[in-house]
């Protein structure tokens, strides 16, 4: 886990956050956790494994099917979701943190 990428994403995600909608800013901060890295598959059917920084988790009140993750590969952020199957499943890059926000 490479501390200078966590600060990074935090900083960014802090700026971005300034420029989104009210509800959307109250639920990321309330769902904001301390990136750390997981491992998530790129094909929801079967494991491809990808290292990807969790951004946001569950917290048990107003969470949503999605978590945001950071991909350090593509410099973007993104979406995972747990399947039906119960695979850790990275839908792919979405961009700025904001888009990967107002996305889900």
């Amino acid at each position: 886990m490479d501390e200078s990428t966590i600060a990074t994403i935090v900083k960014n995600v802090k700026s971005e956050l300034l420029s989104c909608e009210e509800s959307l800013r109250l639920w990321a901060n309330a769902h904001l956790i301390k990136p750390h890295v997981i491992t998530a598959s790129c094909k929801p059917d079967r494991v491809e494994p990808k290292s990807l920084y969790l951004i946001t988790d569950h917290i048990g009140v107003n969470d949503s099917n999605y978590r945001i993750v950071y991909d350090e590969d593509a410099a973007q952020y993104g979406l995972e979701c747990t399947t039906s199957a119960g695979i850790s499943w990275y839908m792919g890059p979405y961009g700025s943190f904001s888009k990967a926000l107002r996305s889900m």
